[in-house]
């Protein structure tokens, strides 16, 4: 059963953290700001570095080679995660003052910015992206966790190291702040001993990725181990600031402790959601640097406390909201233990309990794990704006479209087969979860190429063949017609279906949906019509009902309701004929293509409405031997007919139902003598002109001979000969 949550209620953690970094992405405007970088093992100069971002790897940016480290890419219009990477250069040792080519090092940083930022690159960050990069969802959704677990690891705790610059230790004596333990151990990695690793400075990047965690008090012995003996320069002029900041002098006596804190002040870049029900309740996220976990962090919604949830990290804190009023936008105030405080504007916005966003439903249930299956989400308080957007299973959907208050459509995203979650980002800041509300399923999914006839009757009862692939059989399978169901749903193959459609109301366009047996759906919109009963194409007969297996006989096709239109078109045994034309609303006329002498074959009429109309057996193809007239005698013969006509040729079928006409009249008495000969009499005609006289053989084959007779008046005042005629 479908359990759904709005922001009112409790939400599952899992879904509001994995949609959090996408949303904020997403959701938020590129903003223009200048964005430069700082490259340091010491300073690096002679870098070339260039920016991307961490989505899909696009260049966004390239900027010239650094100078003492520095490099400026200018003004950059980017919200999101993104990430320097630098290569070459040079840079100074900071123990031996030599100069270090780094030709062969790449370092890169990355972050979340908006607007402008300043990138550290240095080995440490290189770690992080390093890491970032191996982990599923890649930089793009690693990335800050990772900065923080690499600055953990070396003893930097809530030191961002994207963000601060290191002390440069060649000309600078580090001193007990964050700059100072930045610069240490940099300082301390590039002391490594390089006749005893065997590494240069990538190397022991290598070295350093694949190392444990390398805590503030063990630093010192890791670097240590790393060569098999002390790796420290005691000669140089940065052995004190190297061995003070890694806890002991080389006196032995303690040396300058990193504490792990930096009394940094707290900043907020973000809140999410930004709105949620006057009744409070509902949990949010805020976003920044700088926050310190322990019982006396607090936040502040307007005038009333917050319950913070927990401090996931020095970065992001969870919180359930207070009441509070309706209509209200109020500012979030979060005060770290040590006293120091932020405030976020007019960050949290109130909405009234009718007005809170809930879902209802999401329809399909069920779809490809390769994604592009079109959802449509049904529910309450559905807001257009820049913030809109659906969330399945913590990553974005496409597509994403406000149709009304109460309905959403979007394209799922590729994802996991399972039961997985719906969150729905309303374009006002709230948000609501449909928990597991969709289904991915392996296989992927099914599509619907053609349906055919596109009309029938209102009364139903019309056989519909669906053309597609990958339909798959299963209990779930079904079709539906305008909504109801069809019946003798059957699977012919993973490309066809065939079904027989339920009733429906007259000229109306309606969808078919097919139900796969994995539970996947596709929707045909509009691909099916109902016509009124007395709008239902009939046909009557079709004539000839044979002709030549090289084609080119003109078909003349009776019945009702014919119409002309886009769909109109005729079969003949599978092939299409040509020169296909409504006559009127009771004719059809058409030319047939080319077949095999044989067996009868069916005619397919497709009218110009879409409706379908079969008949079986309608037409045969002879091989080309048709009727030949040589002659027809008499020539003459009175207007009252009677006279018996003597025709003479080749090919007349013996024993079939050959026919033959006198100016479009049928004559009486027809015999075929031979193949060669036919006798017939005359029906009665008006005289003046020359008439055709034409022969129909039983294949429905036929010959004319064009002005062949011509009837004569009564003649008065003479005698007559045998055949009616003066003499």
């Amino acid at each position: 059963m479908l359990k759904v949550t709005s922001i009112v209620g409790t939400m599952r953690k899992a879904s509001l953290i994995a949609a959090l970094p996408l949303l904020l992405n997403a959701c938020a405007d590129d903003i223009t700001g200048p964005v430069n970088a700082y490259v340091a093992k010491g300073p690096i100069t002679g870098s070339e570095c260039r920016l991307f971002r961490a989505d899909n790897n696009t260049q966004l940016a390239a900027a010239g080679e650094t100078v003492d480290g520095f490099v400026d890419f200018g003004n950059v219009a980017f919200s999101g995660v993104g990430y320097v990477e630098c290569t070459g250069g040079s840079y100074e040792d900071e123990a031996t003052a030599g100069t270090v080519d780094a030709s062969g090092l790449t370092l890169r940083s990355a972050k979340r910015f908006a607007g402008g930022t300043t990138f550290i690159v240095t080995p440490l960050t290189e770690i992080a992206v390093r890491k970032a990069e191996a982990a599923s969802g890649g930089i793009e959704a690693n990335a800050e966790n990772f900065n923080n677990s690499v600055a953990d690891n070396f003893g930097l705790s809530a030191l961002d190291i994207t963000s601060v610059q290191p002390t440069d230790l060649s000309t600078t004596p580090a001193q007990n702040n964050p700059e100072g333990w930045y610069g240490t151990v940099l300082a301390g990695i590039s002391q490594l001993d390089m006749t005893s690793t065997g590494e240069d400075i990538s190397g022991v990047i290598d070295i350093l990725d694949d190392s444990p965690d390398l805590s503030s008090g063990d630093f010192k012995d890791a670097l240590d181990g790393l060569s098999g003996n002390d790796n420290i320069n005691d000669d140089s002029d940065v052995t004190d600031s190297v061995q003070g900041g890694l806890g002991s002098n080389p006196d032995g006596s303690p040396g300058q402790e990193n504490t792990g804190s930096t009394d940094s002040t707290p900043e907020i870049n973000s809140i999410f959601p930004s709105a949620g029900s006057a009744a409070g309740g509902f949990e949010f996220v805020i976003i920044g640097t700088g926050y310190e976990a322990g019982e006396s962090l607090a936040v502040m919604v307007g005038e009333n406390a917050a319950t913070v949830v927990t401090v996931d990290s020095s970065t992001q804190v969870r919180v359930t909201a207070p009441l509070g009023i309706a209509g209200s936008t109020v500012d979030v105030v979060l005060t770290n233990g040590d006293g120091q405080a932020v405030t976020f504007a007019d960050a949290l916005t109130y909405v009234a309990a009718e007005a809170v966003s809930t879902v209802a439903s999401i329809s399909p249930s069920t779809g490809s794990e390769t994604g592009g299956t079109d959802l449509t989400i049904t529910g309450t308080n559905f807001v257009a704006g820049d913030l809109l957007g659906v969330v399945v299973d913590g990553n974005f959907a496409s597509n994403v479209t406000w149709v009304s208050s109460t309905q959403i459509t979007a394209t799922t995203p590729p994802g996991t087969a399972g039961d997985v979650d719906v969150v729905v980002v309303n374009g006002d800041g709230q948000i609501a979860i449909a928990e597991g509300a969709f289904t991915y399923v392996t296989g992927d999914a099914p599509t619907i190429t053609s349906i055919s006839p596109a009309a029938g009757t209102v009364a139903g009862g019309t056989q519909l063949t669906i053309i597609g692939a990958n339909f798959v059989e299963g209990d779930q399978l079904n079709v539906t017609v305008g909504g109801e169901a069809a019946t003798g749903v059957t699977m012919d193959s993973a490309t066809q279906i065939t079904v027989t459609t339920p009733s429906g109301t007259a000229d109306s366009l309606v969808d078919v949906v097919v139900t796969n047996g994995d539970g996947q759906v596709i929707t045909a919109a509009g691909a099916f019509t109902y016509v009124a009963l007395d709008s239902v194409v009939t046909v009557a007969g079709v004539s000839p009902s044979a002709g030549p297996e090289a084609g080119g006989t003109q078909l003349t096709i009776s019945g009702a309701n014919f119409v002309a239109g886009d769909s109109l078109n005729v079969m003949v045994d599978g092939q299409t004929a040509t020169g296909v034309t409504v006559d009127s609303a009771t004719q059809i006329t058409a030319t047939t293509p080319s077949g095999t002498a044989g067996a009868a074959v069916d005619v397919i009429v497709t009218n110009g409405d879409g409706q379908v109309v079969l008949v079986a057996d309608a037409f045969t193809y002879t091989d080309g031997s048709g009727p030949l007239i040589d002659s027809v005698s008499p020539a003459t013969g009175s207007e009252a007919g009677g006279t018996q006509l003597t025709i003479t040729g080749a090919n007349y079928a013996i024993g079939g139902s050959l026919s033959v006409t006198v100016d479009g009249q049928a004559a009486t008495g027809v015999t075929v003598d031979s193949s060669t000969q036919i006798t017939a009499i005359t029906p009665s005609g008006t005289a003046g002109s020359a008439v055709d006289v034409v022969v129909v053989n039983g294949d429905g084959q036929d010959v004319t001979a064009t002005g062949a007779f011509t009837y004569q008046g009564a003649c008065q005042h003479c005698e007559l000969d045998a055949n009616g005629c003066p003499f």
